[in-house]
């Protein structure tokens, strides 16, 4: 299985190095996860926050993107807070 296709196992669900056309890296390599921010479990808690600071160190190069996913894990936090009253 070649480092394009080496899956991660675990909470993180699925892990792979993306590598561009003809496998030359020149340098670059992207790592990608997947997150859930809905709900009220720890892994959605620690998504709305990694989304949170993910924002805050693009900000200054991709101020929309940043606006974007402050926006999108404050509607989260907030669907989160009345599951957890509507579930008590």
């Amino acid at each position: 299985m070649s480092k394009a296709q080496q899956v991660g196992e675990g909470p993180t669900e699925e892990l792979r190095t993306i590598e561009p056309k003809g496998g030359n890296m020149s340098g670059l390599e992207m790592k990608y996860f997947v997150l859930k921010p809905r709900g009220t479990d720890a892994y959605a808690y620690a998504s709305r926050k990694a989304m949170r600071a993910y924002a805050e160190a693009i900000h200054r190069e991709n101020s929309e993107l940043a606006k974007d996913l402050m926006e999108w894990a404050d509607r989260e936090t907030k669907a989160a807070q009345v599951e957890s009253v509507e579930s008590k």
